[in-house]
């Protein structure tokens, strides 16, 4: 959007823990807060942490595994209008030599109101969207009847390209990725990923998880008086940019529009190098080469081993995009990868 401020929509931040309370400033008030330790082995507690202004203050919700969302205000004091708190506890906040972590911080459009462009409407659908960065937040409370045909409204002036959903309250339900860009290589708009695992494509026989205009099949998580929640995205140019690339198992630019300042990308299949959702970016590794990984879908601490040829694990950030630098990991050849990325 003409006039759009990329670093007042999204933000990496990066501190050391010292176990005292503290505020950490972000730039401006979040609606999303996505939170990681950086420096320590897989437990659950390191788990990648979201939290929302849509849900109640210090509800986190996991995506590296299919938990429901619990409670964990002594973890997290909540978001604020300059970023978010932090108690003295130490889940995000250790002293120790465990104590370094990120924050992935995308603004919302405040708080939620109600929206009726889909068929479940009213205070059953709650929306806080960022119109001008295509950004929304959708909380909406299930029918449980005709589960293929159900929408919720995102706010949005653009259909979205990607989304993430998941149940609150249901433990066990993985968290269904759907959009547009996933109907790609021969694939439609049944076609799903699963945000916390490295399954490749699969389709539902429960109904669309695509998008059509400003709303979004929520078939797949429409249960009966119980709340889910959506996040969704779609490329704004200049700052974001949700799309796909084919591996061609050499170095490849793939062109954006901007520099990227965070990356996330996975691949569509299984026969890809790296079937985890990899998230670099550009506060953790200021210059290239982007080295520096963490998994959307694993609670295993970040990765920054560049490997050597042919199974290089980074890449570089350009003035209009990225370059590959992998002939087979991040860029194996013939394999379908999508991403979303964001500028700064």
């Amino acid at each position: 959007s003409p006039g759009l401020i990329p670093s007042a929509n999204f933000n990496t931040v990066l501190w050391n823990g010292n176990a005292t309370a503290r505020s950490i400033a972000v730039g401006f008030a979040p609606g999303l807060v996505w939170l990681k330790n950086t420096n320590n082995s897989t437990n659950s507690t390191w788990s990648n942490s979201l939290f929302d202004t849509s849900r109640p203050s210090g509800y986190r919700l996991i995506s590296d595994n299919t938990a429901a969302e619990q409670n964990y205000s002594t973890h997290f004091s909540g978001i604020s209008s300059t970023g978010f708190n932090l108690p003295s506890s130490q889940v995000f906040n250790d002293s120790g030599g465990s104590g370094t972590y990120v924050s992935w911080n995308w603004k919302a459009g405040g708080a939620a109101v109600q929206n009726n462009d889909g068929t479940i409407t009213g205070s059953n659908c709650m929306v806080s969207a960022n119109v001008d960065a295509g950004f929304s937040i959708i909380k909406f409370t299930g029918t449980g009847s005709s589960f293929s045909n159900q929408t919720v409204g995102t706010g949005l002036d653009s259909a979205v390209e990607i989304y993430f959903i998941k149940g609150l309250s249901n433990s066990g339900d993985s968290w269904i990725a759907g959009g547009s860009v996933l109907a790609v290589g021969g694939n439609n708009l049944t076609s799903f990923l699963r945000l916390n695992t490295t399954d490749s494509i699969g389709n539902t026989t429960s109904g669309s998880v695509g998008t059509s205009g400003n709303t979004i099949n929520v078939g797949v998580r429409n249960y009966s008086s119980a709340d889910s929640i959506v996040y969704g995205w779609h490329s704004v140019p200049g700052y974001s940019k949700i799309g796909f690339f084919i591996g061609n198992g050499s170095t490849q630019n793939i062109y954006m529009g901007f520099k990227p300042a965070w990356i996330m990308l996975k691949s569509t299949s299984s026969g890809a190098g790296n079937n985890y959702w990899t998230i670099f970016d550009n506060k953790r590794n200021p210059s290239n080469p982007i080295t520096c990984e963490i998994y959307a879908n694993s609670a295993d601490y970040q990765y920054c081993t560049f490997g050597s040829a042919p199974n290089y694990r980074g890449l570089n950030f350009t003035d209009t995009g990225i370059e590959l630098l992998s002939t087979s990991y991040n860029n194996q050849a013939f394999e379908t990868f999508i991403y979303m990325a964001f500028s700064e």
